[in-house]
């Protein structure tokens, strides 16, 4: 599956659960986070060490390799002095490449490191820091199908949980999205164009033309989406079937493709931009569910 555009809002909260889930098995912990112009860690521990505080920034991304700086790091309420930084780094589990520059502590986090044995990939195209939150952007993102399981402990790993989350899905992505679901060559259809509404072009069922279907969102209320389907250029001709209401519930949508762990709730949907503007609130999953050789192939 692929998708175009995803815009996250990860506040304080969901990035020291992130944190948490991910440092777990190497023995970090977290007590608080705050987001501003920079971000301060509070009350790190890791086995002798205890009472950490660390304030890094943001200075850039790119290729998924983010560069960041200390900008301060105190123990026990004495800082320390940033010629005595690459020492005591080295006491932590964490994979950084030193970046040199006089008089500054810079390293560079590489995201592609820690989603290589993921079934999923993406590229991070903005990260900013903003009053209480990060604002994340990322672009072409690509869920793969895989018979390859990754072995993983019950804990740790990777693990998203987002206040907000703002997906765009054009007609190449919903098009990704049929094709990795329906696995049958009985099934066809050539192309698909969004506006204000879905338009799927020269349905094919074995070797029955369709014709072409339309498909415009109604309503959307506690994660009920309702949408109105209608079928044209039909084979026949005048033949034309307007008006069918389908409504569906988006959690069990979800969950039943390849049984995925997930929570969300769906905020919004519209069409904005030849695309599907998808707002969703309280969105978590496990990144390494993904991995699955089932049948089925939406997010798997």
């Amino acid at each position: 599956m692929k998708l175009t555009n995803i815009s996250i809002i990860i506040n304080e909260i969901d990035l020291l659960e992130i944190l948490t889930y991910f440092f777990i098995t190497k023995g970090i912990l977290i007590e608080e986070i705050k987001i501003n112009r920079a971000i301060a860690f509070k009350h790190i521990s890791y086995k002798i060490f205890k009472n950490i505080n660390l304030i890094i920034n943001i200075l850039k991304v790119k290729d998924n390799k983010i560069t960041v700086e200390i900008n301060k790091i105190c123990f026990k309420k004495l800082c320390i002095p940033k010629s005595f930084l690459e020492i005591v780094m080295k006491f932590f589990p964490l994979k950084l490449t030193r970046v040199y520059e006089r008089g500054k502590f810079i390293f560079i986090v590489d995201l592609n490191e820690y989603i290589k044995n993921q079934n999923i990939d993406f590229k991070i195209s903005k990260v900013k820091l903003c009053d209480g939150y990060i604002h994340i952007v990322a672009e072409n993102i690509f869920v793969k199908s895989t018979t390859n399981k990754v072995k993983q402990k019950n804990k740790g790993g990777v693990f998203l949980k987002l206040t907000q989350t703002t997906l765009k899905l054009s007609g190449d992505d919903i098009m990704s999205f049929i094709k990795d679901f329906i696995k049958t060559d009985s099934f066809s259809i050539s192309g698909i164009d969004i506006s204000q509404a879905i338009y799927i072009k020269n349905i094919l069922i074995g070797s029955f033309e369709v014709g072409d279907v339309s498909i415009n969102i109604k309503d959307l209320k506690e994660n009920l989406l309702y949408v109105q389907v209608k079928i044209i250029n039909s084979v026949f001709p005048g033949v034309n079937i307007e008006h069918i209401p389908i409504k569906f519930f988006v959690k069990d949508l979800l969950r039943s493709f390849n049984n995925l762990n997930l929570d969300l709730d769906v905020n919004s949907v519209k069409f904005i931009d030849n695309c599907i503007e998808v707002r969703v609130n309280n969105f978590s999953i496990d990144v390494k569910q993904l991995s699955s050789g089932n049948t089925g192939g939406f997010l798997k």
